[in-house]
C-alpha cells in the first residue's frame, strides 16, 4: 500500500490567506493524497481511499479505515511512511534477512509502478482546479482505467 499526492488548487480558507492543512512535502504546494493498495500476487487494485488533505500522514490515514480490514494473521506491505504498526504492516527492516528485504523491496517497487501508471493521466499530475469532489472522481476512473490495463496487457511484474 501507498499513498499517492496529487496536485491541486489551494482551496480558500474561511478566515486566513492560505490553507496549510493541503500542503504536500512532495510538491511544495497544496495537494491531495489518495490511499492505494495492489494485491501482491494478483493484478488487481484492492484498496482505494477518498481524499484526504496532503498534511494528513499515511499512517494515520491507514488507521482511519483500512487496518481495521486487515484479517488477522496477514501483513501489508509499505514504505517507511507507515511506521507504527509492526503487527500489521510489513516495512523496510535491516533486520531482515536479504530474502525478505528483496520481496518487501519488489513488492513496493510494485506498488510504484501501478501509481506511475495511473500518474501517465495529466488529470493528475498537473494543478485541478475543479473541486475535490470531482477530483475524487477522476483519481477513482484513472485507478479504473490502471485496472483496465492490468488486465488486458499491461500486468505488473511479479513479485
Amino acid at each position: 500500500m501507498d499513498g499517492v499526492h496529487c496536485p491541486i488548487n489551494e482551496p480558500q480558507h474561511e478566515t486566513l490567506s492560505k490553507n496549510t492543512k493541503f500542503y504536500s512535502h512532495k510538491f511544495k504546494g497544496p495537494a491531495l493524497d489518495y490511499e492505494i493498495a495492489i494485491h501482491l500476487y494478483e493484478n488487481k487494485v484492492v484498496w482505494v481511499n477518498s481524499p484526504f488533505n496532503a498534511l494528513k500522514h499515511d499512517i494515520t490515514i491507514f488507521r482511519s479505515a483500512l487496518k481495521g480490514k486487515i484479517p488477522k494473521g496477514k501483513l501489508v506491505v509499505a514504505d517507511l511512511g507507515y511506521r507504527g504498526e509492526k503487527g500489521i504492516v510489513a516495512i523496510p527492516n535491516s533486520h531482515d534477512t536479504w530474502e525478505v528485504q528483496e520481496f518487501k523491496g519488489r513488492a513496493r517497487a510494485r506498488q510504484e509502478s501501478f501509481n506511475k501508471k495511473i500518474k501517465n493521466y495529466k488529470v493528475l499530475t498537473e494543478k485541478f482546479r475543479h473541486g475535490v469532489e470531482k477530483h475524487k472522481m477522476c483519481f477513482e476512473a484513472c485507478c479504473v482505467l490502471g485496472q483496465y490495463q492490468l488486465e488486458n496487457g499491461s500486468p505488473l511484474f511479479e513479485v
